[in-house]
């Protein structure tokens, strides 16, 4: 009996450890997207006041960059003839919309004012989809400098580069897209959102809500004009974005933040503490078990042995 309970204990302290180590493994997420040349005023496709959100992106960095164990850029990086580029229609200038269609294996349709290279042929039975896609200038083209990163955002070794918008035939600017680098990961647990260019972030937050906490921080985003952000903005809140300002991060997020110990916040020399008494009672409480194995088995064995002398005694 003392042997089990002893192995029992063992386990109990296990699965203390697990609960412990997962907990720790909860993670925050910061993701900064669009913060690149092609966005900022003078770009080729600028945003207003684009180059006063990367003080604030740094600021939020400076005060706040213990609490994300992640941090990733996620940055346009489009073809030279995206679907999205009027340039890569006929007669087509930036702020029109075109129809595009997709067939069920998901490729791009030829059609009268869609010829692009990657379009196929399909029949009209074919077509599963249509999207009506609002077009843009040619803007964070790959591999040049208008899609670099601003050179005053401050950027660390160990963050993450996510390159978003790199299929030719969809517009889909979501870091969470497939094939980039940024994967859905059962460790995070909440996700921040800054940048450039709310109106292609969003697709980020959204797709994020469906699977994190997710905040919009405020004022350390900007759009294009008024009606695009405003929409963005509705969107992402219908979509369970919460939203937040750099001045609620002080409520949001402690500077000292730790992973939640056991489902608490509790200061990380709290969390050394309780985790070293909860070791040195689980080893105190096996010691126990086992000296009162030993010992039991001692008593019940020099009771053996004394009853075995009677006997002898008996049969002499």
């Amino acid at each position: 009996l003392a042997e089990s309970t002893m192995y029992t204990w063992q386990h109990i302290f296990y699965v203390f450890v697990a609960v412990f180590v997962l907990h720790a493994a909860c993670t925050r997420l910061l993701i900064v997207q669009n913060a690149q040349y092609c966005l900022l005023p003078g770009g080729t496709y600028p945003t207003k006041d684009g180059d006063k959100i990367i003080p604030v992106i740094n600021s939020i960095r400076a005060k706040f960059d213990g609490s994300f164990s992640e941090v990733a850029h996620a940055q346009q990086s489009h073809c030279k003839n995206h679907v999205s580029f009027a340039s890569s229609y006929i007669g087509a200038l930036p702020g029109q919309n075109v129809t595009l269609s997709y067939n069920s294996a998901g490729f791009l349709c030829k059609s009268p004012e869609v010829q692009l290279p990657y379009a196929v042929d399909c029949e009209a039975e074919d077509i599963e989809k249509t999207v009506v896609q609002q077009l843009r200038a040619d803007h964070c083209v790959a591999e040049t400098a208008d899609a670099n990163p601003a050179n005053t955002l401050f950027w660390k070794p160990k963050d993450v580069l996510v390159h978003v918008g790199t299929e030719c035939d969809v517009d889909n600017e979501s870091a969470f897209a497939e094939g980039t680098l940024i994967q859905m990961n059962d460790t995070i647990d909440t996700v921040f959102l800054v940048g450039i260019g709310v109106e292609a972030l969003a697709q980020t937050a959204i797709e994020s809500a469906k699977h994190f906490t997710t905040y919009l921080i405020t004022d350390a985003v900007t759009g294009h004009d008024a009606t695009t952000t405003a929409a963005a903005m509705e969107a992402m809140k219908e979509a369970g974005v919460k939203m937040i300002t750099t001045s609620d991060l002080n409520v949001v997020i402690d500077p000292s933040y730790t992973p939640p110990f056991l489902g608490v916040h509790v200061p990380p020399w709290w969390q050394a503490i309780l985790l070293f008494i909860a070791v040195v009672v689980a080893i105190a409480l096996i010691v126990f078990f086992t000296v009162f194995h030993k010992v039991k088995h001692s008593a019940r064995a020099e009771k053996q042995n004394l009853r075995d002398d009677e006997i002898v005694l008996e049969a002499h």
